[in-house]
């Protein structure tokens, strides 16, 4: 099994590389650890050459070799096609993500004009969002965000400057407000706006507490904000959402439950509990998103081969769907996802794993007529984006269009990565039927400043800007859409 031995990027060293990097990918740690010791040195995986592999090149070697391969394979599959079959995939079901957006106002800012404002909090920041609340500024939005020390800040006038800043360059902001301060009972770990009355603000903490605040009572003359505390789990819940348009609150906790609560109408604000709707799983939940139709809430346990669907409403109904690779062997659980969200066409969910490779798998939601299983999922892209390990939470937030998520990676980077097939990376702007898409070459931007762990991750679709926290004690704004 020797190549030359002046090569080390050989037909042999592909093979191997091909090899250990399945093993790896599907947790055969053991096994690609024997592997990886009798290989030959002449034939040990490797980077490809950079006059071969272009930017690819600071890629890792198992992905260069895996990516290049993978590329290769489908766009020979789609020269060999049929006239018909090239016909039919116009009318592929992931068609719409095939090709980039021709709306100039989706499209990216390179390098994106940033914006920093340092010492919010004074402690770890856990959420940043920018939010029109009517109450507080009906126009412009309010920068909300949450840290260790209890705090939530509503500041105002966290925009980016007119004047835009040198490329790669950052502007700090010195002339934002604090509207109001509220001490919680707890950390916020989520916060979710209700997605008809602006005013008001679901927040997750990390005792368990799910709390709704009035932003009115803010306004009125410094009241108290709280108008609803409720208390149905007992470990930290980092998951909120709104389903229902807005009538039903679903909060995840590391409890393994999922819980839902009504919204009281009127004067009479509340969160009342749904008993019958409490679900327990068998790992900690660590995010919970919703089907198209708000119907179901989709979500990601820890230690679990599985991702969950479960009602929100009409009858209590739970049901599993494997995320794992086909031949994964029974019981063995490769990956966790780690974060899930729907995509703005709700078409779409997007799901962060645990994976070293930093894997992000790209999900089309689709309805079925099995009562028992309304929904399922089906693999449309794979991604690979960086380092992940026992300390990393990734965390994924779309932006204006099915074209470009973001995800946080390490070191204290977020990544704009776009979903359709980039002109020149060797992938076809067309989907080989029963194929999945599988390239770490999608990485269109890298938006560094962050000097520690990024922990949230926001996009406000109305003015194009994307909101970072980080344990680094600052809040950044990213522009990068027109």
């Amino acid at each position: 099994m020797l190549d030359s031995p002046t090569s080390r990027t050989g037909p042999v060293a592909m093979a191997n590389s091909l090899i250990l990097a399945y093993l790896k990918d599907n947790g055969f740690d053991l096994a690609h650890a024997a592997f990886l010791e009798q290989v030959f040195d002449d034939n040990a995986p490797t980077y490809l050459p950079p006059s071969s592999a272009g930017k690819d090149a600071d890629l890792p070697p198992l992905l260069a070799v895996l990516e290049q391969w993978n590329e290769m394979r489908l766009a020979r599959a789609v020269d060999e096609m049929s006239v018909e079959s090239k016909a039919e995939l116009d009318e592929d079901p992931d068609a719409t993500i095939n090709t980039p957006p021709t709306n100039p106002e989706h499209q990216l800012l390179d390098p994106p004009p940033a914006a920093a404002l340092p010492m919010l909090h004074g402690a770890n920041l856990l959420v940043a969002q920018r939010l029109v609340i009517p109450s507080l500024d009906p126009t412009h939005p309010i920068l909300v965000s949450a840290a260790a020390d209890r705090s939530l800040l509503f500041t105002s006038n966290a925009e980016l400057p007119t004047n835009p800043t040198e490329a790669g360059e950052t502007a700090y902001l010195s002339d934002t407000e604090t509207l109001a301060r509220v001490t919680l009972p707890a950390p916020a770990l989520a916060i979710a706006q209700h997605p008809e009355r602006a005013d008001l603000l679901a927040v997750g903490c990390m005792d368990g507490t799910l709390l709704l605040l009035d932003a009115a009572r803010l306004e009125a003359g410094g009241g108290e904000p709280v108008v609803a505390r409720t208390k149905p789990h007992t470990k930290p819940c980092p998951s909120v959402v709104w389903a229902r348009g807005g009538d039903v609150l679903v909060s995840g906790s590391y409890d393994r439950t999922v819980a839902m609560h009504v919204l009281g109408s009127g004067d009479g604000l509340g969160l009342e509990p749904m008993p019958e709707f409490t679900y327990t799983f068998t790992g900690a939940v660590e995010s919970v998103a919703l089907t198209p139709d708000d119907a179901y809430a989709v979500v990601a346990v820890r230690d679990s081969s599985d991702v969950y669907f479960c009602s929100t409403s009409t009858a209590p109904r739970v049901w599993a769907q494997t995320t794992h690779d086909k031949g994964t062997a029974p019981g063995h659980v490769a990956f966790t996802a780690l974060h899930v969200a729907r995509s703005p066409s709700r078409a779409y969910l997007a799901m962060a794993t645990s994976m070293a490779s930093g894997r992000v798998i790209l999900w089309r939601f689709v309805a079925g007529t099995d009562p028992a299983a309304p929904w399922s999922l089906v693999a449309a892209r794979n991604f690979y984006t960086g380092t992940v390990d026992e300390w990393t939470r990734p965390r994924i937030a779309w932006l204006a269009t099915d074209a470009y998520f973001v995800v946080t990676a390490d070191p204290h980077t977020v990544l704009v990565v776009a979903t359709f097939p980039l002109v020149g990376s060797g992938v076809r702007a067309g989907k080989v039927r029963g194929e999945m898409y599988t390239t770490a070459t999608q990485i269109v931007a890298r938006l560094t400043g962050h000097t520690h762990v990024v922990r949230d991750v926001a996009f406000r679709a109305e003015d194009g800007v994307l909101t970072t926290a980080s344990f680094d004690l600052s809040v950044r704004l990213w522009k990068v859409h027109a």
